[in-house]
C-alpha cells in the first residue's frame, strides 16, 4: 500500500491519487541503460534526480565476484535471479536508493560465495585492498553528512533538546509544533494541507494527505463560492483547524486553482484565527459559520 491500487485499492486512497503518486515516484532517478553506473558514481542525498542517496562503489566493484559466484554455484545463480528480480522491480517503480536496498541486502549475500572462489593469494590481496578503498571512499560522503547534522554537540549535553529541534526540524517551524498542544483543545482535530507532512510532531488529532497534501482541502474548498459554505465543510468532518505552509498553498508550488485560494483567503478572514506562526507554517482556527 499504495502500490497496486488499481488491483488491491486502498481505504484513504483513491484513484487520481494512485495516479498522481505514480508519476511523483516515476519521476526519481535517471540513467537508463547507464543505470548502474549512475546510481554509484552520480547519486546524492537530498536529489530527486540523482537517486536521493548513495550506493558507493563496492557493488559495483563486486560484480566479478558475483559472476564468480553465479558460475560455480546452482544456489549462488538462485540468488542473483531474486536480486535481479528486486532491482528491476526498483528500476521500474521508484529509483530511490532506499527503495533499492532489499536487492542490495541479496547481493551481498553473493560476495562471499565469489570471494571463496577465487584461489590466487595474490589476486585476494588485490581484491581486498580495492574492496576496502571501495569502503573508504563510501564512508567520506556519509561522514560528511554526520558532521553537517552535528548530533554529537546534543549526544553529550553541549546543546539542548530545545536547540538541537529548533536546528534539524524541518521548514524550521519547530516553535510552532511546541506549541500546539497548548493552542489546540484537546477534543479539537486539525487538518494538514501542504506542509511537509511533520504529523510525527502532532499531538492532536489530525487528517493529513500523504504526497498528494492539499487533496483534502481542495475538497473542501471545491465549488464554494461563499466561505461559510467551506467552514460549513469544515465543522461537517470535524475540522476545527488548518495548518499549512504559505509557499505550499498560496505560492507556486501549491496546487489550488485560483478559485480555490480566493475561497480560502476568504475563509481565514472571515472565519478564521490566526492562533500560531512560525516561519512560513500557520495554524489557524476555523470558526463555525452558521
Amino acid at each position: 500500500f499504495p502500490f497496486l491500487y488499481g488491483a488491491l485499492g486502498g481505504a484513504g486512497w483513491d484513484a487520481e491519487r494512485a495516479r498522481l503518486f505514480d508519476e511523483f515516484l516515476a519521476a526519481w532517478g535517471s540513467g537508463g541503460w547507464l543505470l548502474p553506473f549512475s546510481v554509484t558514481f552520480d547519486a546524492t542525498f537530498f536529489s530527486m534526480e540523482r537517486f536521493d542517496g548513495i550506493v558507493g562503489p563496492v557493488f559495483l566493484l563486486g560484480a566479478p565476484l558475483v559472476l564468480l559466484a553465479i558460475a560455480r554455484s546452482a544456489a549462488a545463480r538462485s540468488t542473483a535471479a531474486l536480486a535481479l528480480l528486486l532491482a528491476v522491480s526498483w528500476a521500474l517503480t521508484t529509483r530511490q536508493v532506499r527503495f533499492l536496498l532489499p536487492a542490495l541486502a541479496v547481493f551481498a549475500a553473493l560476495l562471499p560465495a565469489g570471494w571463496e572462489a577465487i584461489a590466487s593469494a595474490r589476486l585476494r590481496a588485490c581484491v581486498r585492498c580495492a574492496v576496502a578503498a571501495a569502503i573508504l571512499l563510501s564512508l567520506a560522503p556519509h561522514a560528511l553528512l554526520f558532521t553537517s547534522d552535528a548530533p554529537l554537540a546534543y549526544a553529550v549535553g553541549r546543546e539542548s533538546a530545545e536547540a538541537a529541534c529548533a536546528r534539524n526540524f524541518p521548514g524550521g517551524d519547530y516553535a510552532l509544533f511546541r506549541d500546539l498542544a497548548r493552542a489546540v483543545p484537546p477534543d479539537g482535530k486539525i487538518l494538514f494541507a501542504g506542509s511537509g507532512n511533520p504529523i510525527f510532531y502532532c499531538e492532536r488529532a489530525f487528517r493529513a494527505d500523504s504526497v498528494v497534501e492539499n487533496h483534502t482541502l481542495r475538497r473542501l474548498l471545491c465549488d464554494a463560492a461563499d466561505p461559510a459554505v467551506a467552514a460549513r465543510r469544515f465543522a461537517a468532518e470535524g475540522f476545527t483547524h488548518l495548518l499549512f505552509r504559505q509557499a505550499l498553498v498560496f505560492g507556486p508550488a501549491g496546487d489550488l486553482t485560483d478559485a480555490e485560494r480566493t475561497c480560502l483567503a476568504g475563509l481565514l478572514a472571515r472565519h478564521g484565527r490566526l492562533e500560531l506562526r512560525s516561519n512560513d507554517t500557520v495554524l489557524y482556527r476555523i470558526e463555525a459559520a452558521p
